[in-house]
């Protein structure tokens, strides 16, 4: 790199790149990297560099897409080039402003909803219903072009189920301490949250989801694994499943749960109707360890007579929540490292 205009020195001045942890806000967010800082060789002070303060900037808004595990930019452009379309062709069929995808490739940070509706891309299938649905509204060029694609694509995609597409979305990625070194596997937790359905009472939504999160958490302080493979968020109401609505939502979709509308009274004198998960098919847990078995049924033993509100309460005081959870912020991941602080002994085999 060039001479740098130094402004404590007052003159052009050669720099060296020092790495160092900073800080930076993204969307109202501390995102912690390791940054590129350049510093003026001859005062040893920190100087503004354009293009390297730019790679930060961007190293950052990957690392932020990479907390809340959302598509890349890279992702982006390579989802809209398998289906051999311009950025403005994509941005038509979604029926998003024309240069929203060219912002989304270039680094600006997506919604969260555009950022499920581009995962859901991965699917032709949903590419090809989103073709039908907008038929009316799009250009027979566009129409021509993707049908095509899409007949190409078909002779090597499968067709993707309900569940394959609920994977692909709570997929948190390679093993890591995010998900318990465990990739996340659908048909497992199927079998954990069955069996623990049939094991306790009162097992609404806002119980099931801290008793997920209570197995899991068991089973990697036990052996360093989880069962689930579900990455955990600190929400207002406790620790649950990142995208547990769509996680539940599935489960009832598929047959394994229905749900029974339970109505309870509220301090004004009204009601509101909770609902009950009932299972509709006997558990298995072929696909669970010795270990894992263990953990389900210590949680099973721990919590089955708490009520929902009890758990929750439970759940509020367990160390790895509170030191994650902020009230009024964004929810963050709970690492999976905290189980150590866990109020339940580990499952020696």
């Amino acid at each position: 790199m060039s001479e740098v205009y130094c402004v404590h020195c007052r003159d052009e001045r050669e720099i060296r790149i020092e790495k160092r942890n900073e800080e930076f806000d993204v969307k109202g967010e501390a995102t912690a990297i390791e940054s590129e800082v350049a510093v003026c060789v001859n005062c040893g002070e920190a100087i503004f560099v354009e293009e390297v303060d730019e790679k930060n900037l961007k190293k950052a808004y990957d690392a932020y897409r990479a907390n809340h595990k959302m598509m890349t930019a890279r992702e982006i452009r390579e989802i809209r080039e398998e289906y051999m379309l311009s950025q403005a062709e994509l941005a038509e069929l979604l029926s998003w402003g024309r240069v929203t995808i060219n912002r989304y490739e270039n680094g600006a940070i997506q919604s969260r909803g555009h950022d499920q509706t581009l995962k859901l891309l991965k699917n032709p299938e949903n590419v090809r219903q989103l073709l039908e649905q907008a038929d009316a509204t799009l250009s027979e060029d566009l129409k021509l072009k993707l049908t095509a694609q899409l007949e190409n694509l078909g002779n090597t995609h499968e067709t993707h189920s309900l569940s394959a597409c609920i994977t692909a979305l709570l997929d948190s990625g390679e093993p890591s301490i995010i998900n318990g070194f465990r990739r996340f596997d659908l048909e497992i937790t199927h079998q954990a949250a069955t069996f623990l359905a049939s094991n306790v009472k009162h097992y609404f939504k806002s119980k099931a989801t801290k008793l997920l999160w209570y197995a899991d958490f068991l089973a990697f302080k036990s052996q360093a694994r989880s069962i689930t493979g579900c990455a955990y968020v600190a929400a207002n109401l406790g620790p649950v499943p990142r995208r547990f609505e769509l996680l539940f939502n599935e489960m009832v979709e598929i047959g394994i749960f229905d749900i029974e509308g339970v109505p309870f009274p509220t301090e004004d004198g009204g009601s509101f109707i909770g609902g009950l998960y009932q299972p509709l098919v006997e558990p298995t847990t072929n696909r669970l360890s010795g270990i894992e078995l263990q953990c389900l049924q210590a949680i099973a033993a721990e919590f089955g007579e708490l009520s929902s509100n009890k758990t929750i309460d439970r759940a509020h005081e367990e160390e790895a929540y509170k030191s994650v959870f902020e009230k009024g912020k964004p929810w963050k991941t709970i690492p999976y490292d905290l189980a150590e602080t866990l109020s339940l002994e580990a499952i020696s085999e």
